[in-house]
């Protein structure tokens, strides 16, 4: 017995210990106490509420270095600031500390207690008043502030004093040309990014207190391309393995399949890896905070939006829905035929196989697939009806619309359609100045608005290095860059983790033969 608490003390010396920081991160994470309830506190003075929303990281986030919303600031709860007797530069004392809070008295176990169930600041004064006063016992304050006092700053991998390293990554056989465009984008970006034309890292040495949040911070930004070749029953060996290599910070951008095992990678390493352009993600809803960000959350975004548009039209009685036995997708297939049943419509699931027969079925035709060709043979075969397909699945369907068909086609996509909107115009400049004509366009503006958003990330933390904050500034600045994705409707609000959630309906216009845009279907 003696042993093992000698371990602990040991082990988990930063964390107090385990029992009681545990129970503190559930606090703090999900606002449920030790009994299994949620917390309850007073706001406004007098307001009496409970649940979830009264969870620490709704405002002071997963990366504990607090928020703003309007008016109100948040302060951090990392140790270092809140705790530890910081000594407040120059700089931090008139209001522009880099974690954006003002100097403040050193708290004290005591005064962090008073703080939580009184609303009372160190230095005496009121807290404001969305500040909830927490009804705690002793036992519950204590694991709490055990849980704050065990976030130490620590600086995570692929940091160091000059560099920030970052990957991106190729997950098997990709066309060249993609792979080409993707990389030579962000390796221009990032020359241009570290050219250290302010001469930022002499500045870093001898800053005056003004700029010092910036020129303290700064890192120049290094880009290593991990390539998964192979079985992808390997790829997760070959992570670690490139990773144990090479620690990164994040992983930006990348191109290939399967693109789950990626992301599994990242959420159990606690490693960001953001916005790939990958043609599907296959997302599963999660709850709470993910290290996995991607422009679109694929097929299931598409079965709903889908879903929803047959059901709008109001004349649609039945479905067919085709995707062939072995395809990784028919389970998304099965999805569409499960949500159109449960809104009355006859749908059946069938395969390619029996698209001959099609001119005496239902005049709705869904052709869940990439084969190009087998949706080929069902326009050929359809009836005077209507053909539906999915971008995420034929990404060039152009190819595809151009085949003769007595129906009408209608694509599902995200992307934008048509002249090139004005929010593009100045990445599509870019691309003239530096590159030359770019091959993929979707893609090339994807490419550079990832990169764009990780650096603009990395710049405002400042000298606060965290993953966590790092995607915490991502949430913030996703709608705000000049250089814009390919996708017209992005937002991300806190834990939300794909920028775009719904899609258009594209329908073939029987006079001009070219597909037009109908509104916007959030999933």
């Amino acid at each position: 017995m003696k042993l093992i608490l000698f371990l602990c003390l040991i082990v988990l010396s930063d964390y107090v210990c385990a029992g009681q920081a545990n129970v503190g991160e559930r606090i703090y994470e999900t606002g449920i106490q030790g009994d299994g309830k949620y917390v309850t506190a007073t706001v406004q003075s007098d307001i009496v509420v409970n649940g979830r929303q009264l969870a620490c990281v709704s405002c002071h986030k997963t990366s504990l270095k607090g928020s703003a919303e309007g008016t109100v600031v948040v302060p951090p709860l990392t140790y270092e600031w809140l705790m530890n007797g910081k000594v407040l530069s120059l700089a931090e004392r008139r209001g522009v500390s880099a974690q954006g809070a003002k100097a403040h008295v050193s708290y004290t176990d005591d005064l962090l207690k008073r703080a939580i169930l009184q609303g009372v600041a160190a230095d005496g004064r009121r807290l404001d008043p969305a500040m909830p006063k927490y009804r705690l016992n002793q036992a519950e304050l204590a694991d709490l502030i055990a849980y704050i006092k065990s976030q130490h700053d620590r600086v995570p991998d692929g940091v160091d004093s000059k560099e920030i390293q970052i990957a991106t990554i190729i997950a098997g056989d990709v066309d060249p040309a993609k792979k080409r465009d993707m990389l030579k984008i962000m390796e221009t970006f990032l020359q241009q990014k570290n050219a250290d034309i302010r001469q930022e890292t002499q500045r870093a040495l001898h800053t005056p207190w003004t700029r010092e949040w910036w020129y303290k911070s700064y890192r120049k930004v290094r880009l290593h391309v991990w390539t998964l070749n192979g079985d992808s029953s390997s790829w997760t060996a070959q992570l670690s393995r490139l990773y144990s290599e090479t620690p990164v910070f994040a992983v930006v951008s990348g191109l290939g399949r399967d693109w789950h095992i990626v992301d599994a990678f990242c959420e159990e390493r606690g490693l960001p890896c953001i916005l790939p352009n990958t043609d599907s993600s296959y997302l599963a809803p999660s709850e709470g905070f993910s290290y996995a960000l991607h422009f679109n959350g694929g097929l299931p975004v598409e079965e709903d939006v889908l879903t929803k548009y047959l059901r709008d039209q109001g004349d649609v009685d039945c479905v067919t829905i085709l995707s062939d036995e072995g395809e990784s997708f028919r389970h998304s297939a099965g999805r569409i035929r499960d949500k159109l049943k449960a809104i009355g419509v006859d749908a059946r699931l069938e395969s390619f196989r029996d698209a001959k027969t099609l001119r005496r079925k239902c005049a709705n035709v869904v052709a869940w697939t990439a084969d190009t060709e087998a949706v080929r043979l069902v326009a050929k075969q359809a009836n005077k009806g209507h053909l539906y397909i999915s971008s995420t699945l034929i990404r060039k369907y152009d190819d595809v619309i151009d085949t003769p068909c007595r129906c009408t086609y209608h694509v599902v996509s995200p992307y934008q359609i048509g002249n090139i909107p004005v929010t593009n115009a100045r990445s599509f400049s870019w691309f003239k100045t530096y590159l030359g004509e770019v091959a993929y366009p979707d893609l090339s503006l994807d490419t550079l608005y990832a990169i764009k958003l990780a650096t603009g990330a990395i710049v405002g933390m400042r000298s606060n290095f965290s993953r966590e904050y790092f995607l915490e500034r991502i949430e913030h600045m996703v709608d705000k860059s000049l250089m814009r994705p390919a996708y017209d409707h992005i937002s991300l609000g806190p834990n939300q983790r794909t920028l775009s959630n719904g899609a258009y309906v594209l329908s073939m216009d029987a006079e001009t033969q070219k597909l037009t845009r109908g509104p916007w279907i959030s999933r």
